[in-house]
């Protein structure tokens, strides 16, 4: 199968999803004239980390400076999850 990018660009978004493009559009805005990809990469970071502390996800990422992360990340540098109390993962 041939990945079609015309169709991609067709099919339409959820609201999270929409949210993600906002929140990435914002971050690049305050970091555009930067020459460093660190400093991007902990721009758009920081902002998904607030969006999925937002929507109600615990989020686990790279702990850095200015992050604030419920714990370390997992095979993702990246990553939301939703638990029930006893920690039992419901939603990645």
């Amino acid at each position: 199968m041939r990945y079609n990018k015309a169709k991609e660009r067709d099919m339409p978004l959820d609201k999270i999803e929409s949210k993600i493009i906002a929140y990435i559009r914002e971050a690049v805005k305050k970091v555009v004239k930067e020459d460093s990809s660190s400093k991007w990469t902990k721009a758009i970071k920081k902002k998904l980390l607030e969006l999925g502390h937002k929507l109600g996800y615990r989020v686990y990422a790279t702990h850095r400076r200015g992050l604030k992360s419920d714990g370390k990340e997992w095979i993702n540098d990246l990553c939301w999850v939703k638990e029930n109390k006893r920690e039992k993962i419901l939603k990645a």
